[in-house]
């Protein structure tokens, strides 16, 4: 008889067939591993309570079960992602803001997840032609800069959606699993006195929970003559928080950034200003250092954020920013507070699903007039429809209108493409925070009614009740200046000649010839002049030309649609 011979060790391609799920990461991508038994958990961000070791605890002791994942899930406070692998299960989280994405390929042998868009798509070898795009997708980000839902520009490749999860088993389908859902249609108090009085004192626990978090190292706050950035810094004055550093940028002499050194003066706080200029931020876009950001924030759904990222640039290389600094933004008070809410959306009525749809996609979906078209607008709408009925709103009338208008823009404009201004900070390897979208405040939020949010009534009633270190009450406003001053008496002269003409003719010129150099941040220059002034698709502001870069980047037209299959709308 011959003896049995041992079975041949398994390959690596057999071992990868047989996981549920295979994750994606690199060495570089930031991410922490901690054991908990046979189970590996990922983790990317940071965790106020319970702390790593005990979250990775509860996520593994759940064990791909769903009702003891969602469980655990709830129960994590912070902003974070996860990637778990145990025995037969892989799981993946973001938190209940989609602070930082994570995409997964769903239909691979196995299917494949992780945090960065462009390694998984060549991974797959999914392309942006034929088949490959998703028509819907490309035609949202075109429009707006982001994307619907879990769509990406590609079919195959998914995106979470904020306070969802993702489950893979072997042999089984990829389940999602919605652990969370801010849900500002169903707004439970009534309002009165005492909501107040709740929102200053849970601001301050907020906020100092977060100043906690940092430890001794510096927070550094980007500073303009708004509310939140205003809240951030005067709170963390009102807490006795002095280890603060806050900074301005933008064209010189720019009223935001005159109000922002002053604010910072009453408060005590060392100021800084970076001064931007359009040959400046042209040359930084054309730039290695820009096209490696680019890289870093791809997650395949939205525009990267360009907001502030030369500005960190310039203050990590001069050494202002130390490196161990915490940056500390404002995103997003003025969204969750009431401030987006488009006007003439109130009580529930029969008819408010098409009046917020239509509201919606006018206030968000025009980057280019020129796509504004009946047959756009029905695809957006429904697909918008979808994202109500997967949300579990049944039926919008009886649903607040305000409410069905703040949760399509929460997880689409605020939870991608707002964001994603984080990927900046971390492209320059500092660590962050968002005080404004924890948890407790999605909480408080979601449950104010429609008449303390319009306006932001109640935000700015508190705060100037409050008026935490003196930068509040009677602050006198600035008044908005021109800037850069060579192009103040052109533009005062075009005026006059467009006296007669009237106001809309006026602003159609003004944004045409002039927006270009007068937009603070300097970001309209990711394209030439001529090509600005040239155009006649109907821009909107600096976003449309930075998402038809990033499309271009994709091989599409600005509309969305693949360079190699004809002409785009022009």
């Amino acid at each position: 008889m011959t003896p049995a011979q041992p079975a041949p060790s398994p390959g690596a391609a057999d071992l990868e067939l047989s996981r549920p799920a295979t994750i994606d990461l690199a060495p570089d991508d930031g991410w922490r591993t901690i054991a908990a038994g046979p189970v590996s958990v990922h983790v990317f961000g940071h965790l106020f309570s319970p702390d790593e070791a005990e979250a990775a605890a509860a996520v593994a002791a759940a064990g791909g079960d769903t009702e003891r994942v969602a469980e655990a899930l709830t129960r994590l406070d912070g902003h974070f992602a996860l990637m778990v692998e145990g025995p037969g299960w892989v799981l993946a989280a973001v938190d209940r803001v989609r602070s930082s994405p994570l995409l997964f390929v769903p239909a691979g042998a196995p299917p494949v997840v992780g945090p960065h868009g462009p390694r998984l798509v060549a991974r797959a070898g999914l392309e942006t032609s034929g088949d490959g795009i998703d028509r819907t997708g490309a035609l949202a980000l075109a429009m707006s800069g982001y994307t619907i839902g879990g769509d990406t520009l590609y079919r195959e490749l998914r995106q979470l959606r904020a306070g969802e999860a993702v489950l893979f088993r072997t042999g089984e389908t990829p389940e999602l699993l919605r652990y969370h859902l801010y849900a500002p249609w169903q707004p439970t108090d009534a309002g009165g006195a005492s909501l107040s009085q709740d929102l200053h004192d849970l601001t301050l626990s907020i906020l100092d929970k977060h100043r906690q978090s940092v430890g001794g190292r510096t927070i550094a706050i980007p500073l303009s003559a708004g509310m939140d950035s205003r809240l951030i810094a005067s709170g963390l004055a009102a807490l006795g928080h002095r280890d603060v550093r806050c900074f301005s940028y933008g064209l010189p002499g720019n009223h935001e950034a005159e109000a922002a050194r002053r604010i910072a003066r009453r408060l005590g706080y060392p100021w800084t200003f970076v001064p931007l200029s359009v040959p400046r931020q042209r040359a930084y876009f054309l730039s290695e250092g820009f096209r490696s950001f680019l890289q870093y924030a791809d997650c395949c759904a939205s525009t990267p954020f360009p907001q502030d990222q030369l500005a960190i640039a310039t203050l990590k290389e001069s050494g202002w920013l130390p490196a161990d600094a915490v940056i500390v933004n404002g995103n997003s008070g003025d969204f969750i507070s009431g401030g987006h809410v488009p006007a003439g959306l109130g009580r529930p009525s029969p008819d408010a699903e098409g009046q917020v749809l239509d509201a919606h996609i006018t206030k968000h979906y025009r980057l280019w007039q020129v796509l504004d078209r009946s047959d756009a607008r029905a695809a957006l709408e429904a697909r918008l429809r979808e994202e109500w009925r997967a949300a579990g709103i049944a039926d919008t009338a009886d649903a607040a209108p305000h409410g069905l208008a703040e949760f399509l823009e929460f997880q689409d404009r605020q939870a991608k493409f707002v964001i994603s201004g984080q990927r900046i900070y971390e492209h320059f390897e500092l660590d962050w925070r968002l005080p404004l979208w924890d948890a407790q405040y999605l909480d408080f939020w979601q449950r104010v009614p429609e008449a303390a949010k319009r306006g932001q009534r109640l935000y700015r009633d508190m705060l100037m009740a409050a008026d935490w270190g003196g930068v509040w009450r009677d602050w006198p406003v600035n008044a908005k200046t021109i800037r850069p001053r060579w192009i103040v008496p052109l533009r005062l002269a075009a005026k006059a000649m467009h006296a007669s003409l009237g106001r809309d003719r006026w602003h159609r010129f003004e944004r045409r010839w002039f927006q270009y150099w007068i937009e603070l941040t300097c970001n309209p220059a990711i394209v030439p002049y001529s090509a600005y002034v040239r155009d006649r698709r109907g821009h909107r502001h600096s976003i449309s030309w930075h998402t038809q870069a990033y499309l271009a980047d994709k091989g599409l037209a600005f509309d969305g649609t693949p360079v190699r299959q004809g002409p785009s709308l022009s």
